[in-house]
């Protein structure tokens, strides 16, 4: 069945589906997600967009799945997600790395302290 059709694009209750699996199973199972995406794209222009948002979603979850960093923009939605999948590839063995701050993501108005290197 395609996923889009079982998870109607919801990206936390397919990503929920993947802690317990072996990091390479999971990746996998995401590589698997994007290519039945590509297969019968929808011709609602309401799905198309939801297709878009969801594959940008596992286009991250991948990325992050392919180098264990933590993207730096999970959505509120996506947390407990992320949380969970992150616990089971530690329970792996495998070190997830926590974003650093990016120069973008520091609001208007901060000041940023320069400290000259050494």
């Amino acid at each position: 069945m395609l996923a889009g059709t079982q998870h109607q694009f919801d990206f936390p209750k397919f990503a929920l589906t993947l802690p317990g699996l072996p990091s390479h199973d999971m990746l996998r199972v995401v590589e698997e997600e994007i290519k039945d995406l590509s297969n019968t794209p929808p011709d609602d222009p309401v799905c198309q967009y939801r297709e878009v948002y969801y594959r940008k979603r596992l286009n991250r979850l991948l990325s992050f799945l392919q180098t264990f960093e933590l993207p730096a923009d999970i959505a509120p939605r996506e947390q407990e997600a992320y949380q969970a999948i992150t616990s089971s590839l530690e329970t792996e063995g495998l070190q997830v790395r926590k974003p650093s701050i990016r120069f973008s993501q520091v609001p208007l108005g901060t000041c940023l302290e320069m400290v000259p290197s050494a």
